[in-house]
């Protein structure tokens, strides 16, 4: 079913010139394809997986609804515990402003970090006498104390708000002939007309949103703007507005977007020469194959580029992580994706009830559905499983310590080569994004479903080795790219050099 979709999606960028759609000098083509795909791909995975993801919707339009003025005071008074954040005093110029969610952030020696920008940041105030500055652009009610502990270190957006205001363009986004002929290319049970109308109102949210970030831009007056996934509503309107202020953006990305096609990263059609103002100027990829894939459009057009910088976190925290038995048993750690514990791997944990534990984490998109996976496996009298820890331990802690790590196509398992595993992957998906590592003998395909032939590799694993298999201090070398030369429109790094 996504395949088809994204055909509809691949054909529409051919038939019409989807790179002159405009709302109000926003390039709206990048947004709505990817509003599109994630709001079909994930009621998709919802409905086949049978789960309900955690994630905040954007509120419906409201350009003249009373209700939607209600809900917004209301939503301030609910979040009130956040009262306590405001803007600097003083509005300190910046050479780098880090924009990122409570998704990344961890504890890390008794600090709340940002996991991937904490490098980042130390390096950059180490090396540059240069300390960024933090922008929350969605917070999580579980970290509301550590919250309040960096209410000095860092802004929040939704106390940011009333900084600028702005209207929406005089056009109706919902009146645009890209907009109806796209819909009237679907079958009509596709999008019905309330979720066609969530999606008109998102694009309206990013629009107004980057006045807000325009005005941030305008503060502290940055030369870099940093990201992480960009392709969510709060990025897309800050990428617009650092467009409009001359802002250079990264986006440092996450996980292994090669095969198959991934409408985020690669495939995008018809893109002007002078690139999108709604897409990063350069995008930080992980590992040389991300950056080979993505320069099937790239190279055809003038702003947008790819540098190779590793993933920061990884690199950061190798050397601190000590080793350490989990259990009395060997530990197979199953990171999930958007799904519930399989049937046969359900059968695998029983047929290793004596031998193994399995540490079980969810996606941290359904970290509602803990009590859900507890009871399934209860039910099934399965006994030999973890999930507390498992969902509460941080995640490089777990990669370094487990016996064997199995996954479908979750970024852990590009973590999980990293630091020396040779991980099983159970998805077919997977093992094309993968494949690379796959025919190095650094990772291990088992797609079959079936229970017996999975317990049999993990009998048979080779046991971990450390061996530095990816090039470390990466980031170290691509931050050095962008502080110390003057950004230009191609940018290039050997991610071979290492430091």
């Amino acid at each position: 079913m996504l395949r088809k979709f994204k055909t509809v999606i691949y054909r529409f960028e051919e038939d019409y010139p989807v790179h002159t759609w405009k709302y109000g000098g926003m390039d709206v083509w990048p947004i709505f394809r990817t509003l599109v795909f994630v709001e079909y791909r994930n009621r998709t995975i919802s409905n086949i997986n049978g789960v309900v993801m955690d994630w905040k919707k954007a509120p419906r339009n409201k350009r003249f609804s009373v209700v939607g003025i209600f809900r917004r005071y209301a939503g301030m008074v609910k979040n009130k515990f956040f009262s306590g954040f405001r803007p600097l005093p003083k509005a300190t110029p910046v050479d780098v402003m880090l924009f990122g969610s409570w998704y990344f952030r961890t504890m890390h020696e008794g600090k709340f970090i940002n996991r991937f920008f904490e490098p980042i940041s130390q390096l950059l105030k180490g090396r540059y006498s240069s300390p960024p500055l933090f922008v929350e652009y969605s917070v999580h009610n579980k970290f509301k104390e550590e919250y309040k502990k960096h209410k000095d270190s860092l802004l929040l957006f939704n106390e940011l708000k009333g900084m600028s205001k702005g209207k929406l363009p005089d056009n109706d986004i919902r009146e645009s002939d890209f907009f109806k002929n796209f819909f009237k290319n679907l079958d009509k049970d596709i999008f019905n007309h309330q979720e066609i109308n969530l999606i008109a109102s998102k694009i309206e949210k990013i629009y107004l949103d980057s006045m807000v970030y325009e005005k941030l831009f305008r503060t502290y007056t940055p030369k870099y703007a940093f990201c992480l996934t960009f392709f969510n509503e709060a990025m897309f309107a800050m990428l617009f507005a650092s467009s409009k202020t001359g802002v250079i953006s990264v986006d440092i990305g996450h996980g292994f977007p090669i095969e198959p096609d991934n409408l985020i990263y690669n495939k995008l059609g018809n893109v002007p020469q002078q690139g999108y103002n709604t897409l990063p100027a350069i995008y930080w990829v992980w590992d040389e194959p991300i950056k080979e894939a993505m320069s099937s459009w790239v190279s055809k057009q003038n702003h947008h580029d790819v540098i190779v910088g590793g993933n920061p976190w990884l690199e950061f925290s190798r050397n601190e992580i000590k080793k350490t038995f989990l259990a009395n048993r060997k530990v197979v750690l199953y990171t999930m994706s958007i799904n519930l514990p399989e049937e046969y791997i359900i059968d695998a944990l029983q047929q290793t009830q004596e031998a193994y534990e399995w540490w079980i984490r969810l996606h941290p998109s359904l970290s509602t559905s803990l009590q859900q996976v507890d009871e399934i496996l209860k039910d099934r009298g399965v006994t030999n499983y973890n999930l507390h820890d498992a969902n509460e331990s941080a995640l490089p802690e777990l990669l370094c310590n487990c016996d064997v790590h199995i996954s479908r196509n979750s970024s852990s398992i590009y973590e999980s080569i990293f630091y020396g595993n040779r991980p099983i992957i159970i998805d077919e998906e997977g093992s094309k994004y993968y494949s690379k590592y796959i025919v190095e003998g650094k990772a291990f395909s088992c797609v079959g479903e079936n229970s017996q032939e999975l317990v049999e590799l993990i009998r048979l694993l080779p046991p971990a080795s450390i061996d530095k298999q990816l090039k470390p201090e990466m980031y170290k070398v691509a931050l050095d790219l962008l502080m110390k030369k003057e950004p230009k429109k191609k940018m290039s790094i050997n991610s071979n050099e290492s430091r």
